[in-house]
């Protein structure tokens, strides 16, 4: 055990029965693959299947994370804590695109096998589907999680000594195993409040729901007004978490996500590009060519050329 391994012994106010459950819960818990990537502005990486549950961490930048077919969007100090099996699409900024790390852990290997290191990120590749990984429930870490890094010191220094750890050629079953313990307990503690129960969600994580209302609602007229109704937030304390969390006002931010969903049409669909200016919420095609223009770089009928997929 390495000296830091003590820190499972560091003292808690959540209720002791409470907790001696969830740590007997995760006593066979492994992390299998830890490291940090920088996307390119505008890159979009995708995978069907991901067999872990992952802590997320955006260190730096802005973008959208979609988990099972739920957007999200991701800038820096922020985390997400993904749910087993769940697949993902990473789409960074196009102009301050995110640094991520990830965390992968399996709640449950089985303790007398040799823990295999790696993670299967959809059908046929290694350790997909293996019989000695499984999930567990964790209670309150249940869908998918939203916190935030900002002055949760201990959880910030295991992701750093995780990531570190596993770069190097001590990375053990012994250090898997206290390393995931460590993360996942934090993890409940944050999610939880003295009492044990789940915490409510916190303004910066309205967002989400945000997000997850215009993805919805993208063919329709969208206004600052809505979103404030959505959110119980003044116009402007709305514009001040948008620019403080993801760095662009609401509407800047509506006109990119509708944007978005035109460049997967285009790249995707053959349908004519009126109707895809309909689609994403630009009735006028002709308005809908300049902006679009103007942020993708090239009109509609170029970005289709280049980038059509069928």
């Amino acid at each position: 055990m390495h000296a830091w391994g003590n820190l499972l012994n560091y003292p808690v106010t959540a209720p002791a029965e409470a907790l001696a459950t969830f740590t007997s819960t995760i006593r066979h818990s492994v992390v299998v693959h830890a490291n940090s990537i920088q996307f390119a502005r505008g890159d979009v990486v995708a995978y069907p299947q991901v067999e872990s549950r992952m802590l997320l961490v955006c260190e730096e930048g802005t973008g959208g994370v979609t988990v099972n077919g739920h957007r999200h969007p991701l800038a820096a100090g922020r985390l997400m804590f993904l749910p087993w099996r769940h697949s993902i699409r990473y789409q960074a900024d196009r102009l301050t695109p995110f640094l991520l790390s990830g965390i992968h852990m399996i709640p449950w290997y089985e303790p007398d096998q040799t823990v295999a290191f790696g993670v299967a990120h959809g059908p046929g590749q290694d350790h997909h589907g293996s019989p000695h990984r499984s999930d567990r429930d964790l209670g309150p870490l249940t869908g998918v999680i939203h916190g935030s890094m900002n002055r949760n010191d201990r959880l910030d220094d295991l992701v750093r000594l995780t990531l570190a750890e596993f770069r190097s050629s001590f990375f053990d079953t012994t250090t898997a195993n206290s390393l995931a313990r460590l993360i996942l307990r934090e993890l409940w503690l944050l999610q939880t409040d003295a009492r044990g129960s789940v915490r409510s969600e916190s303004p910066e994580d309205t967002l989400g729901s945000i997000e997850r209302y215009v993805l919805d609602h993208l063919s329709e007229p969208i206004s600052v007004q809505d979103l404030c109704r959505l959110s119980a937030m003044s116009q402007s304390t709305l514009r001040r978490r948008f620019v403080k969390t993801l760095g662009v006002s609401p509407y800047e931010w509506v006109v990119e996500r509708r944007i978005e969903e035109a460049e997967r049409l285009l790249s995707t669909q053959t349908i004519p590009v009126r109707e895809i200016a309909a689609r994403v919420g630009i009735p006028d095609a002709a308005y809908f060519s300049r902006v679009f223009t103007r942020r993708a770089g090239l009109t509609p009928r170029a970005y289709r050329k280049r980038h059509l997929n069928l």
